[in-house]
């Protein structure tokens, strides 16, 4: 779990690679707004990587995903990934504010700091 690293938030999922995630792409990572066109993450950047493992898993929390700006700023995925924007944010309607999470954070941390806030993080079968 400790090589797996997040790339990827997009409806109550996260998706996590265990290549350099500035190498990870999907179909339209580069298209703004990224909720609207992106998808999951799929191939190597540059093609390099053959054998690499993705993982999906499924979350509940108090955090909110870029698709929510108070500012009305559209990003894609590849701006995500350069550290723009959090993956994951505290919610301005939240009074104690939450650790964000960013591109590249482990899957491990991903989980207690889900936990942390009083989420739930659901794991494939094939992780337990």
């Amino acid at each position: 779990m400790k090589d797996l690293r997040l790339c990827f938030v997009k409806n109550g999922w996260a998706y996590f690679t265990s290549i350099p995630v500035v190498e990870q792409w999907g179909d339209d990572w580069d298209v703004v707004p990224y909720e609207y066109s992106a998808g999951e993450p799929s191939l190597s950047k540059k093609g390099k990587h053959k054998n690499h493992n993705i993982v999906k898993v499924a979350f509940e929390s108090n955090y909110i995903d870029p698709s929510y700006d108070e500012n009305d700023i559209a990003r894609s995925v590849e701006m995500i990934n350069k550290g723009d924007i959090p993956w994951l944010r505290t919610p301005p309607w939240v009074d104690v504010p939450l650790k964000d999470i960013l591109v590249g954070t482990s899957l491990e941390d991903f989980i207690r700091f889900i936990d942390d806030s009083g989420g739930e993080v659901y794991l494939p079968s094939s992780m337990i």
